[in-house]
């Protein structure tokens, strides 16, 4: 439990059990506002089928994503003998490693334009939670991407120029 803007928010964990067992079970964690629950964010466990016998706990690390401590198979064991921690993968942003490379405007409304001196092999925009929402190939020194269609919020901009990638936090208005 936290208090967030005056309002006390409660994160909770829960395992998603797979019927008929076709996939492994996971872990999810959300979190009550107050008025609702937030859209469920999902737990990176792959690898691990966990186990629905005993429950998830979920923690907050110091950056304030769930860790969720929880019983689990890997390939080598069965029946949840074993106690896994895992925490919530987010986009971080890197240091500008491109020299010449200007994106604008930002914060943004429609139109993001990019522009470099060498070439923009690809532009992908993510959530804050990771997941690809915009994506396209580009192969010239100069493009726009149109973000219209994206809620008000806070998105990270992947881009890969001659080879390399780096990512930059945007502000959609």
């Amino acid at each position: 439990m936290r208090k967030v803007s005056n309002t006390d928010e409660i994160r909770l964990s829960y395992v998603r059990n797979n019927v008929p067992n076709a996939e492994d079970d996971s872990n999810r964690s959300i979190t009550f506002n107050g008025a609702g629950f937030d859209v469920f964010e999902p737990v990176a466990d792959i690898g691990i089928n966990v186990w629905d016998g005993f429950p998830s706990a979920t923690a907050e690390t110091n950056d304030t994503l769930p860790c969720i401590a929880f019983a689990g198979t890997d390939a080598t064991r069965s029946f949840g003998f074993g106690l896994y921690f895992d925490a919530k993968k987010v986009l971080s942003v890197e240091e500008n490693s491109f020299e010449d490379f200007t994106f604008y405007p930002n914060p943004v409304n429609d139109i993001l334009n990019l522009s470099t001196k060498g070439t923009i092999e690809k532009g992908a925009i993510f959530t804050s939670l990771g997941q690809k929402a915009i994506e396209t190939s580009v192969g010239q020194n100069k493009t726009s991407l149109n973000i219209a269609p994206l809620s008000t919020g806070v998105y990270f901009m992947k881009v890969k120029i001659d080879g390399n990638y780096t990512t930059y936090k945007i502000v959609k208005h």
